[in-house]
């Protein structure tokens, strides 16, 4: 049953600003939105020697603890950031009408697969080191990439621009080269590749940028039609997600040791890469189920 059935006259409102909304079942809505959180802040508010136990200890890493430690939050902080920072994703992901087969696919491998992707390489990573490792940003860098694969998504399949893969190269690309002139550390060389890479992408999209380029116009032209309430909602929206488009940098942080803590910048990066390339391998491989099932059809008739 879809929310546009739901007795609940605070969703109804919310359907008006976005009828994308309604495409979503009430039960999708209630995990991501609901249960996600809870099992995130339960875990938050154990005391800290069973949240202790959860950690991931890279030189005697266990099942459990290569699972829960992506689940772990010890500081406020880190926990408060993270959980606002997925609460956005997850509004921006609803608020885009994509594929909900593919949106829950992902989510499952996102939630539970990435964390041991992300506990095993980490560890390979730290083995050396004397440090334990713990954090719910895998999780969260993993839908910020999956973020990009709703754009390109909603793009192609709702709006009917002629995007492409070299439209997500171009996206990654550009929050590559914003990560780099932003890092100090990085060489002059690498941001140079980075960035030359970028307009390479740029001037390959150019037909593509044109296409959103007019939709968009047309849209906010159309504004003046919508309710004060409904334009702020549609304005708001495109911001946010105009900068979690390019949030890649918000994830490497310019210090990655703040004070006995160091930032596990590794699993940020397979977090991304994972959300963003999980999506597109389900769909080509929904793709040739679907094909492969018409092919079937055919013969068999």
């Amino acid at each position: 049953m879809g929310i546009r059935n739901n007795s609940n006259g605070g969703l109804e409102k919310v359907i008006k600003l976005n009828p994308t909304l309604s495409i979503w079942n009430r039960y999708g809505l209630l995990f991501f939105f609901f249960i996600a959180p809870v099992i995130l802040t339960v875990i938050y508010l154990l005391p800290m020697n069973i949240k202790e136990v959860f950690t991931l200890n890279p030189s005697h890493p266990t099942l459990l603890t290569m699972f829960l430690s992506n689940y772990t939050q010890i500081g406020f902080s880190g926990y408060a950031s993270n959980l606002i920072n997925y609460f956005i994703l997850i509004f921006l992901i609803f608020n885009i009408k994509t594929n909900k087969k593919i949106l829950y696919l992902s989510s499952f491998l996102i939630f539970i697969v990435l964390p041991f992707i992300s506990s095993f390489l980490s560890g390979v990573y730290f083995m050396s080191y004397p440090l334990k490792i713990w954090g719910f940003s895998a999780i969260v860098a993993g839908f910020t990439g999956y973020f990009l694969y709703a754009v390109y998504n909603y793009l192609k399949s709702v709006l009917n621009v002629p995007v492409k893969g070299e439209f997500l190269w171009l996206l990654l690309f550009i929050n590559f080269s914003i990560v780099g002139i932003f890092n100090s550390r990085a060489s002059i060389f690498v941001k140079i590749i980075f960035v030359i890479i970028s307009i390479a992408f740029l001037l390959i999209n150019l037909k593509t940028l044109n296409e959103i380029y007019k939709h968009y116009i047309k849209e906010f032209k159309e504004l003046a039609n919508y309710s004060l309430i409904k334009r702020l909602y549609r304005v708001f929206f495109f911001l946010l997600a105009f900068i979690c488009l390019f949030s890649l940098h918000g994830f490497i942080p310019l210090e990655i040791k703040k004070g006995d803590i160091i930032i596990n910048i590794l699993a940020h990066y397979v977090g991304y890469f994972f959300g963003l390339f999980i999506p597109l391998v389900i769909e080509k491989a929904l793709k040739f189920r679907q094909s492969g099932e018409k092919l079937s059809w055919r013969i068999s008739r």
